[in-house]
């Protein structure tokens, strides 16, 4: 089975991994009193065409004590888009019925099957509920199914 299609039948599930993905992370945070997050963006690239999952994630809501808690770690998501090296997009984490939006575990996902070799850029373009100010940290990952897709 292909993600695109476990995703739009199991479009409420959580699966760990379940084959031997090749992963990449890059740790980073986005200063939400001083930058945009717009202005937040990684390159990816992509050896060889192959299934390849990207991801956001940080600290759930769920992690903290309740809605009034202002930490600057509180996030419930951060939506991005994954753009082709012409910076036409390919998908975003927002719409569309092959990606995952994890609000209340702060994470959002991207799966494309059968993603062609080449350079692509992850674009952050939204956030929900920034409700605090500061640093607040977060990952962006990539899994190739058969070889490593190098975040930088």
């Amino acid at each position: 089975m292909s993600n695109s299609d476990f995703v739009k039948i199991f479009y409420n599930t959580i699966v760990g991994e379940y084959r031997d993905w090749k992963r990449d992370v890059k740790k980073t945070s986005w200063d939400r009193t001083n930058n945009s997050l717009s202005k937040l963006s990684w390159t990816a690239t992509n050896d060889k065409t192959q299934d390849v999952v990207f991801g956001i994630q940080g600290p759930s809501k769920r992690h903290f004590m309740d809605n009034d808690c202002k930490s600057p770690l509180r996030q419930d998501y951060v939506r991005f888009s994954l753009k082709n090296s012409a910076g036409q997009t390919i998908k975003d984490s927002f719409t569309g019925s092959n990606n995952l939006r994890t609000g209340g575990n702060g994470q959002s996902w991207i799966s494309v099957d059968n993603l062609p070799a080449g350079t692509y850029k992850i674009e952050a373009n939204g956030a929900a509920k920034p409700s605090s100010s500061g640093d607040m940290p977060f990952a962006v990952l990539t899994f190739g199914e058969t070889t490593k897709v190098t975040l930088a």
